[in-house]
């Protein structure tokens, strides 16, 4: 029977743990000593009891954190050493050990004596980043611990001081000596933890302001542990290490070892812990000397190879400038999936023969196209570089930085996408290290404090399934502290645990406001939700807005609203009727009633119709800001043709073609601007020469049958891409929009409109048809005036607009 929610559904959190399955109906045992070595590692690794030969390591719940455990384990009990990328190419028992074949055994790394030993490669790049910028708390690693129930504080204390001795990075320091930076193990530290009262209330900014509080690195110590006591059994325990002397592997490893020694010296006993066979100093000085020669050459070439010639910058649309040194000041936002979430995605990689790692980092590269519209993309991830048995219980600085590129062009599947990432991973793991300061500097990239080299984004996948969350007999629950800092634009951490997956997403508040950044949150999270579903559409369409944010962009564009049928003609000739006498135009000394402009338009549109002009036909208007700019348009409206605005002003080359491409069925112009039209036309009709027969026109409006589809001007672009192109605006649409202008912002017969606007741009049809069609007044600057500032200020005051 399966657990039930009080409303009738399966209770996940409730359900055991899902048996590890095999991939192949029949056991088929190992037939080799190399397969027989690669089983038994595979089950300690995977807590299985027997593995055939034919069993996927993926398919029994294998990821790509314990695959580095198998080869760790591999390396150190039978000394042989294989590639990750190797281990994905052979998932299975069989295929895995033939693939092992001939592999060397590798050479142990040998202890140092010396207190001193250069800075790892690792090392060398913070650094250089703190001799940059010094005082900065972008690699502080805060992490607070929430301990309920009695409390042994000497236990606790002797723990973390035997950690401290046994770990001897955690009494290093960084200096400069002889003409270069090295590693310097102070002989003896011992920290405190006598409690500290402190108010539930004032934990949050206490722990927030210590995470702030930047390391002296010449100094040290390097490691800052405080204990709070808010009541009756009940701790805060907080440990900040600098980022040169730890990472996210050690974390797990001293919670490991402080559990295990706290058991330990609150019974009275000793130590359990074995020695450790080496130091982080044997580390670093052997991994400057293995990493040479044709090693170096072998990753060197990969990585140029990857990322030679310009390196795209990351372009996300951002809510201020990007100044010319940022200060890493940043702020972050929680992020979380359920068990049920995480299974479905963790399915879905297992379909691409992919981990939940290349699924998540996958999908974090879909929002950076989705935001950014870029195809090629640069992200940072870090490697835990501890392929070496020696190094697996060692705390210190091994992770390395590589960068993922990856290319989203041609709008592939999220499945597409996800093979592409894959295969980037894979050959990235296999070059995992070479130094990212030593890549910089190979690839020459030139130092801007305004971004950091190479990547924009980072990301960042922790699997802490198997992490301890006790000290003895005391459980723990962990806290979020953050240390005010972003390391790039946009950094996405996550960690998968036992009930799902939490993360945060950081980022830089001098470039986001945190409303930006968290709909990319909610964005991401929702788009981490649907995947399963989508995975075969385009990267370019996947649906990634949340439900409320898509019913807010549905909202927005619920433009629609009631519109009265009107005709554009009708609505001016209504106003003349309504009041004749009130002045509908005005220029210099000039005014004009509505009565006066309706008979003057319509007399002009009868001598139009006369001369052969139908309905739907394309009549240029080229007349100078005057008085009769605005009968002419009229009347060619009200001959039932469409108005093409040539404005004098422009280059005779750029008339003509728009005369040529608009096909003019006629022109209404000047004696004057006639010259600058050499295009011909049917009919043409010139308003000074043919000013007494424009007189004999009948004043009646013309009985033209009106079409609300029939265009009622065509106006052309700029041509800034290559080629001016004419734009039909029909009847309707010009109807429709002057009533909405109506109701909003509004406009009424008591209002005056400065029209400033040449008639070639759109904005006119609003300067001018408007104030035509509610009885406000139109006073017209001429060309003169609306190119003096002192001049237009001027009739602007002196107009009444």
């Amino acid at each position: 029977a399966l657990p039930l929610t009080p409303n009738g559904k399966v209770d996940r959190k409730r359900l055991p743990a899902p048996q590890k399955q095999r991939t192949t109906s029949s056991f088929v045992a190992p037939r080799t000593e190399r397969e027989r070595q690669v089983a038994e590692v595979w089950c300690e690794v995977l807590g299985v009891d027997r593995v055939s030969v034919h069993d996927d390591f993926f398919q029994l719940g294998g990821h790509s954190l314990l695959a580095t455990h198998a080869l760790a384990k591999l390396e150190q009990l039978h000394g042989v050493r294989a590639s990750l990328r190797r281990f994905f190419e052979a998932p299975t028992v069989a295929r895995f050990a033939a693939a092992l074949d001939g592999s060397g055994r590798s050479a142990a790394i040998p202890r140092r004596s010396a207190d001193r030993a250069p800075l790892s490669l690792m090392q060398q790049r913070l650094w250089f980043l703190e001799q940059l910028q010094p005082g900065q708390a972008t690699y502080n690693l805060p992490s607070a611990f929430r301990l309920r129930g009695t409390l042994d504080i000497n236990a606790l204390e002797r723990a973390v001081n035997e950690i401290i001795r046994r770990h001897d990075v955690l009494r290093t320091v960084l200096r400069w000596e002889n003409e270069e930076a090295v590693q310097v193990v102070l002989p003896e530290l011992q920290l405190s933890l006598t409690p500290e009262p402190l108010d539930r209330a004032e934990l949050d900014a206490r722990l927030h302001a210590l995470a702030r509080e930047p390391f002296e690195l010449t100094r040290g110590p390097l490691l800052r542990v405080r204990l709070f006591e808010l009541g009756p059994d009940e701790h805060e325990l907080f440990a900040m290490p600098h980022h040169a002397i730890w990472d996210g592997w050690s974390f797990d490893l001293f919670l490991r070892e402080l559990d295990v020694l706290y058991g330990a010296f609150s019974k009275g006993k000793p130590s359990p812990l074995a020695p450790l066979p080496i130091s982080y100093g044997d580390f670093a000085a052997w991994h400057r000397g293995w990493l040479q020669g044709a090693e170096l050459e072998r990753q060197s070439t990969y990585w140029m190879k990857q990322l030679g010639g310009v390196l795209p910058e990351l372009s996300l649309p951002t809510d201020r400038p990007r100044p010319a040194a940022l200060s890493y000041a940043g702020d972050s936002l929680e992020l979380d999936l359920t068990r049920g979430e995480v299974e479905a995605l963790e399915q879905l990689g297992r379909s691409a023969g992919a981990t939940l790692y290349m699924v998540l980092l996958t999908a974090f590269e879909v929002m950076l196209h989705r935001h950014s519209g870029q195809t090629d993309l640069l992200v940072g991830t870090p490697v835990r570089g501890r392929s070496r048995v020696e190094t697996q219980d060692l705390l210190g600085f091994f992770v390395n930085t590589l960068v993922i590129r990856n290319d989203l062009s041609s709008a592939p599947t999220f499945m597409q996408l996800l093979e592409r990432v894959r295969a980037t991973c894979l050959d990235a793991f296999s070059h995992e290290d070479m130094p990212f300061e030593l890549l910089v500097e190979r690839l020459g990239v030139q130092r801007d404090l305004s971004r950091s080299p190479i990547y924009q984004a980072f990301f960042s996948f922790q699997d802490a399934r198997g992490r301890n969350h006790n000290l003895g007999e005391v459980p723990f629950t962990q806290d979020n502290v953050h240390n005010g800092t972003s390391p790039t634009d946009i950094s996405l951490w996550v960690k998968q645990h036992g009930d799902g997956m939490v993360g945060r997403v950081e980022f830089l508040t001098a470039l986001f406001e945190p409303a930006t950044m968290l709909r990319f949150r909610d964005q991401f999270r929702e788009l981490l939700r649907r995947l399963p579903a989508l995975a075969s559409q385009s990267v370019a369409k996947l649906d990634i807005l949340p439900a409320a944010e898509r019913r807010q962009l549905e909202s927005w564009n619920e433009t629609s609203r009631p519109c009265a049928q009107v005709e554009l003609l009708s609505m001016f000739d209504q106003q003349a009727q309504r009041a004749p006498d009130a002045t509908a135009l005005q220029m210099g000394g000039q005014a004009v009633t509505f009565q006066e402009l309706h008979v003057r338009a319509n007399q002009l549109a009868q001598l139009l119709i006369s001369r052969g002009v139908k309905p739907g036909a394309l009549v240029g208007l080229c007349v100078d800001r005057s008085l009769e700019l605005i009968v002419g348009l009229l009347g060619i409206l009200k001959a039932g043709a469409g108005y093409v605005p040539l404005d004098p002003a422009f280059p005779a080359e750029r008339l003509a073609f728009m005369c040529e491409d608009a096909k003019l069925d006629a022109l209404v112009t000047t004696s004057s601007r006639r010259e600058l039209l050499r295009h011909p036309v049917p009919v043409e009709l010139l308003i000074d020469r043919d000013a007494a027969e424009l007189d004999l026109q009948s004043v009646a409006a013309p009985e033209v049958k009106a079409d609300p589809e029939r265009a009622a001007y065509v106006i052309y672009t700029s041509g800034s891409t290559g080629k001016p192109k004419g734009v039909a605006v029909p009847h309707r649409a010009v109807a429709n929009f002057l009533s909405s202008m109506v109701d909003g912002p509004g406009m009424t017969a008591s209002d005056t409109v400065l029209a400033v606007t040449t008639l070639s741009f759109d904005i006119a049809v609003l300067e001018l048809l408007l104030p035509l069609t509610v009885g406000a007044k139109i006073v017209l600057a001429s060309r003169e005036t609306t190119s003096e500032g002192a001049a237009l200020a001027e009739l602007l005051g002196s107009s009444g607009a």
